[in-house]
Order: structure tokens, then C-alpha cells, then sequence
């Protein structure tokens, strides 16, 4: 259940639910080009997944462009928000899931790194992945 690769990233973030939106707190796993996420952090190893967003997309067959933009957007009740915005055909096309870390350091390691996986797919990116501290 764990993606079927190591995990390039892992924590607890909030989660703006879609068809509730009230604020849930989920286990996130980014790992092989998708950030997967579950109810608790012991459900990573045990249990199925809550959803699956994808980061890294390919390039459309009929030579689109598909992919999934990350951005901070700001800070709300104490949260430090990030927007993740699925532009690819399909089920999520045009989908947004709003994130909150607990710190505005935390928010911009996970922007960042999803940015860089986002780009590593098609290419663009030759510097490192950050770490949380």
C-alpha cells in the first residue's frame, strides 16, 4: 500500500475536503509521482489509501500538455495553505485540493518539493529536493 516505491516525502497535513468542506487531518506519502493519502499514518504501511492526487503526469498522447500546478496560498486560522490544481484529462481534470502545513516553513519544503517532482517529469528541474529540518 505504499506506492511501490520509497517515499520521497511524508507528514500530516490538513486536507479541505471536497464534498465536505471542513478541515480533516490525513497522512500524506509522495512517492513514484503521486502524493497519496490516508486517514492515519499508520494506515501508510497497513491499510488502503483515503485518495491519490497526482503530481507527475506525462505528456498527453496526443502531445498536450498535462500537468499539476502547486502554489502557496497563504495563511488561514493558523494554517499555512498550498493548492495543488490537477490540469490533466480525466477523472481530476481541473481538480483543486487545498493543504495546510503547521508552519510556513513546512509549507514552502512541501511546495517546493511537489513543484520538483511536478517539473522532474517533464524535464525541467536539475536542483535538489529539500528536506524538512
Amino acid at each position: 500500500a505504499d506506492g511501490g516505491g520509497a517515499a520521497k516525502m511524508e507528514g500530516g497535513l490538513g486536507k479541505k475536503g471536497f464534498w465536505n468542506p471542513g478541515w480533516r487531518d490525513r497522512y500524506f506519502v509522495l512517492t513514484g509521482g503521486q502524493l497519496v493519502y490516508y486517514q492515519v499514518k499508520d494506515d501508510w504501511r497497513s491499510g488502503e489509501p483515503k485518495g491519490t492526487i497526482p503530481i507527475a503526469l506525462p505528456p498527453g498522447c496526443d502531445g498536450s500538455r498535462e500537468e499539476t500546478l502547486v502554489n502557496p496560498a497563504g495563511k488561514e486560522w493558523g494554517r499555512f495553505l498550498f493548492e495543488i490544481r490537477v490540469q490533466a484529462a480525466g477523472q481530476l481534470n481541473g481538480r483543486s485540493f487545498l493543504l495546510a502545513a503547521r508552519s510556513a516553513t513546512e509549507q514552502d519544503v512541501w511546495v517546493v518539493t511537489l513543484q520538483a517532482v511536478a517539473s522532474a517529469w517533464r524535464g525541467q528541474f536539475t536542483a535538489p529536493v529539500p528536506t524538512l529540518p
